[in-house]
């Protein structure tokens, strides 16, 4: 577990605060810190090493990191966020050194804010917090994913020739496609009833490389129809 190490000399005199303070873990990734879900840990990254570049940056591998080690036990959507004294960059790993699954390095354009939003299996990950030198606060929030069959039935009616206006942002990942490398990112359902057979035309225009597919049955998958 984590722990808290300080020293001092005398006892006239509280000046000078603690000398060290030290986390479980040196953040990296043969020793990372270990964090609890909900809880804030504040940390830097001076005197950190730089072992690989940072993913969402071009820093030529060059900037220090730390490496923080946390668990779900279920699957979960988590959202990842870190304020720092400088301009940090956030990034998830489920293997250490391996693939990333989501990074961020300003939030909203905010240099000294950094979040991550992500539906995650059960299992071990690595949050990084990366670039350039200086303190930082990170904390990662569970929120506990709806039953599928709810969020059918909560979908919103689409109109035919009536555009609908979304944001993906900040939601979960419930519904995977056979395109798109299984469309496994925040998603948006909408309903749709069909009185009689129809040609039917979707199209989407969105500000990020976005999917869509159409099912018959909500909560079926093998019931696609089609997915662009």
């Amino acid at each position: 577990g984590g722990y808290l190490l300080s020293s001092w000399s005398g006892g006239g005199s509280s000046s000078g605060g603690f000398s060290a303070i030290v986390s479980a873990g040196e953040g990296t990734c043969a020793s990372p810190i270990a964090l609890t879900t909900g809880q804030a840990h504040s940390g830097t990254t001076v005197g950190a090493t730089a072992s690989t570049p940072t993913p969402c940056i071009d820093d030529g591998g060059s900037a220090p990191e730390r490496v923080h080690r946390f668990e779900l036990s279920a699957r979960t959507q988590i959202s990842a966020r870190i304020t720092s004294s400088y301009d940090a960059t956030l990034y998830i790993m489920r293997e250490c050194g391996g693939d990333v699954l989501g990074c961020n390095d300003d939030e909203g354009g905010d240099t000294s804010s950094s979040r991550v939003d992500l539906t995650l299996e059960p299992g071990i990950y690595y949050a990084v917090v990366d670039s350039a030198s200086g303190t930082y606060e990170l904390t990662i929030t569970e929120t506990a994913l709806q039953d599928v069959a709810t969020v059918c039935q909560a979908a919103p009616a689409l109109i035919p020739g009536q555009p609908v206006a979304g944001d993906t942002s900040g939601r979960a990942d419930y519904f995977q496609s056979t395109c798109a490398d299984g469309s496994r990112s925040p998603d948006y359902v909408y309903r749709l009833d069909v009185a009689q057979r129809s040609r039917l035309r979707v199209r989407q225009q969105s500000s990020h490389d976005g999917s869509i597919y159409v099912r018959s049955g909500c909560t079926n998958a093998a019931s696609e129809i089609a997915c662009d």
